[in-house]
């Protein structure tokens, strides 16, 4: 018996080891667990392995320039919620439209698009575009 705990303990060791090595390895922390929570929907939208721990997220060193794009993304971030559905749809069709990167959210006060436009008219011309869906649609008093 002892014996089998022994390899069960040695096997739980070498599969601990082999996703972030000493020295291979990043972390990321902030006081802000909104951000913390951004940070990881957006590592794990685009695929990228981390490892969440002591308030910490920890990943390797050869992704830290994927990381660092993030980063930069959650530096000037836009939200928006749009209560009607429709609406929110629209907009979130219009950002796969135009290549625009955004995560939809589930919060307790609804439904949020974080998003992150390419330029300040871009943010203009697609806020616009959905005012005046809703305006059309006359979903405006529920937006």
């Amino acid at each position: 018996m002892s014996r089998i705990l022994f390899i069960c303990a040695l096997c739980s060791l070498l599969v601990a080891g082999c996703d972030f090595k000493v020295g291979d390895e990043q972390a990321f922390k902030s006081s802000n667990p909104e951000h913390m929570e951004n940070f990881m929907a957006l590592l794990n939208k685009r695929n990228i392995p981390y490892q969440y721990s002591e308030g910490y997220i920890r990943y390797k060193k050869n992704v830290r320039p994927q990381v660092e794009e993030i980063e930069g993304l959650l530096s000037h971030t836009q939200s928006i919620q749009f209560k009607n559905e429709k609406v929110r749809k629209y907009f979130r069709d219009l950002l796969d439209e135009e290549g625009v990167e955004y995560l939809a959210l589930e919060k307790e006060n609804g439904s949020w698009t974080m998003w992150w436009p390419h330029s300040d008219e871009q943010e203009r011309a697609l806020s616009l575009k959905t005012v005046e869906y809703a305006f059309e649609h006359k979903l405006h008093k529920e937006m």
